[in-house]
């Protein structure tokens, strides 16, 4: 994205970078189940954008959705 800004990349801006993956790699090792929560956000967000932009059907979305929120509720009942 950045190179189709034309966004120049600066020392800082790399070791944001670098600082924010580090970040996430000590967050999965101290609690592996957060990468699954991530993917599982980062799909819900996808399905969004592309209902948002026309591209699936409101049952599609629902049906998404609905999916999203059963293992979301799974997750919540095994974490009790």
């Amino acid at each position: 994205m950045g190179v189709d800004l034309d966004v120049t990349a600066t020392p800082q801006h790399i070791d944001n970078h670098k600082a924010y993956v580090q970040a996430w790699i000590q967050s999965i090792r101290d609690k592996p189940e957060t990468l699954i929560r991530a993917i599982k956000d980062a799909q819900a967000a996808a399905t969004y954008m592309d209902y948002k932009a026309g591209l699936i059907t409101d049952k599609e979305y629902e049906q998404a959705c609905g999916s999203v929120l059963e293992v979301k509720q799974k997750e919540r009942d095994r974490e009790r």
